[in-house]
């Protein structure tokens, strides 16, 4: 009776050595999933995914720090094998960060670099995709104007250090082709568009005389093109990063008052980010700092950049 057991324990053991490993968990999170710029990074996490043979899970605080923390602590319950973290805040960010990595569960920060070296991260060259679109603004509008330096508003976001980099960086690129160009004045519009839009209508009434008004993200940048039809003031000219679907219909336009585009690409981050995060699963933990500069998007180029960048958009050819 003895050689039926053997085979059964042989039979067994080779079904075992044939069963399908478990798919890695790996949690990404965005800062929020209503913004076209991390639904491309989510849609290409998506697609990682699908080549990679991981499974993908979405957290999304929707600009919330308090719901962000909470998410935290629920990962550290759920220990996935990986997390590809978007910060909110650069501060609030070592905090976090430091919690998911004391748990031992590998992570990396991408999109906010956080205010100490705490986890390997990837993100954007904000002062060098501010000072590209200063340039190019003023190049804009130097065509029309080259005797005047322009007067220059900005609908921003508070908190937010990569912001205060755009911003910065804006106001340097139009003065290396203006020097005396003046701010007028600064608002928060909270990176969404119903914000951006009222804070957007405040600015431009009190200064009707602006000349150049920058988003600082799409939301931001559209909210200022809405405003300007709705006040009617013709010789604004619009600056914004970004490079999503509405961005480019606008960009497309002849008569509309945005004239410059440039982007942070979600595709090439989402990208990068799952690089690094691969380097961590295989036990290289330590901290590096990766920039991915920011594109200007010109008419002609632009639905192959949004093909590229936003696949979802405009049909995925993958």
């Amino acid at each position: 009776m003895r050689k039926p057991l053997l085979i059964i324990s042989s039979l067994l053991m080779l079904l075992s050595c044939h069963r399908p490993a478990k798919q890695p968990h790996i949690v990404l999170t965005v800062m929020t999933s209503a913004h076209p710029y991390f639904q491309a990074v989510i849609a290409e996490w998506q697609h990682l995914s699908q080549i990679h043979g991981f499974t993908l899970s979405l957290m999304d605080p929707n600009f919330d720090n308090a719901r962000l923390m909470k998410i935290v602590e629920d990962l550290i319950i759920r220990r996935p094998d990986g997390i590809a973290f978007a910060p909110l805040d650069s501060r609030m960010a070592v905090k976090m960060l430091r919690k998911i990595k004391e748990a031992g569960i590998p992570v990396i920060a991408y999109n906010i670099n956080p205010s100490e070296p705490v986890a390997p991260t990837v993100v954007g060259e904000d002062l060098q995709g501010g000072q590209l679109a200063g340039e190019t603004a003023a190049a804009e509008w130097k065509k029309i104007h080259s005797g005047s330096s322009p007067r220059i508003g900005i609908v921003g976001q508070v908190g937010i250090a990569e912001v205060d980099k755009r911003e910065q960086g804006f106001l340097e690129g139009v003065r290396k082709v203006f020097p005396q160009a003046v701010l007028l004045q600064e608002v928060n519009g909270y990176g969404v568009r119903d914000k951006a839009l009222r804070a957007a209508e405040d600015m431009l009434q009190a200064h009707p005389d602006l000349d150049i008004a920058f988003g600082i993200n799409d939301d931001s940048a559209l909210a200022i093109v809405d405003a300007v039809r709705e006040i009617g003031l013709k010789q604004v000219l619009v600056a914004g990063i970004g490079g999503s679907e509405p961005i480019i219909k606008e960009l497309l336009k002849p008569e509309s008052p945005l004239k410059v585009a440039v982007a942070n690409p979600p595709k090439d981050i989402a990208d990068a980010g799952w690089a690094l995060l691969q380097q961590v699963l295989q036990g290289d933990s330590s901290y590096r700092l990766q920039h991915l500069p920011f594109v200007k998007i010109v008419p002609e180029q632009a639905l192959e950049w949004l093909k590229a960048q936003y696949p979802s958009k405009e049909g995925d050819q993958r």
